[in-house]
């Protein structure tokens, strides 16, 4: 009979044992780093000859070792949410014939600091009028390539509510595109007579959108200096 505070000990210096800096055999610029309950995935390898404005990792989060004596890996939770917040100024612009969205994010904010314009993001409103029209938005769900997107509105229509949804674009400056699309949250609007909308997105990062996204990945521990994670051999470097 095993004596379950012995197992337990086991388990413990065992885990003591994979704290540092661990190196892709074949590549040491892949890195995993294990440092009390979490970690980071990093690769610190050119993505081309790109100029990429993210960062090398990958993903982080928590880990743990179950009882198997596997090491389990989970994202944070902050790369988890299906739908993303904002924050909303809402201003008047009199005698305006227009709906304006103004979109801040940190995407946009970086990519202007390698181009003159924007482009990696798509943006498709959906605006919900105070009262019905045949003709109230004619660009409502339609996709724009713009963060300033104008909606032409004679009838002087309203906004209720609205939401945005995000699609990155294949040539977005990231190693990995892991998420492909994004939807905010429903923002109703404090005043309906409205028509200038500043919003920010602060969540809305190249690291966002190109994060691994793990729900419990298992790596094996082979000895003190040596784990198996995805097929690859990570030996302690640190």
């Amino acid at each position: 009979m095993i004596c379950l505070a012995t197992t337990m000990k086991s388990y413990s210096q065992r885990y003591k044992m994979v704290n540092g800096v661990f190196a892709w055999k074949n590549d040491a610029r892949l890195k995993l780093v294990i440092r009390d309950g979490s970690f980071t995935y990093i690769d610190a390898r050119k993505g081309g000859d790109l100029a990429t404005p993210c960062c090398d990792t990958l993903t982080y989060g928590g880990i743990s070792l179950d009882r198997s004596g596997f090491l389990l890996l989970k994202s944070d939770p902050s790369l988890n949410p299906i739908f993303i917040g904002m924050y909303v100024t809402e201003r008047k612009n009199p005698g305006s014939d227009s709906i304006e969205f103004i979109i801040h994010n940190p995407i946009e904010e970086q990519y202007r600091k390698y181009n003159s314009g924007g482009g990696d993001l798509t943006y498709t409103l959906s605006v919900s009028p105070t009262s019905q029209g045949s003709d109230y938005f004619k660009d409502n769900m339609r996709p724009f390539q713009d963060s300033h997107i104008r909606f032409y509105n004679p009838q002087k229509a309203g906004v209720s509510s609205f939401t945005i949804t995000i699609q990155p674009q294949c040539s977005v400056y990231v190693k990995n595109l892991v998420v492909r699309e994004m939807s905010t949250d429903t923002y109703t609007a404090k005043d309906n007579s409205t028509n200038v909308f500043e919003i920010s997105i602060p969540q809305l990062s190249y690291g966002f959108i190109s994060y691994l996204r793990l729900d419990g990945d298992y790596a094996k521990i082979v000895d003190k200096n040596r784990i198996i994670w995805k097929g690859k051999e990570f030996v302690k470097a640190e």
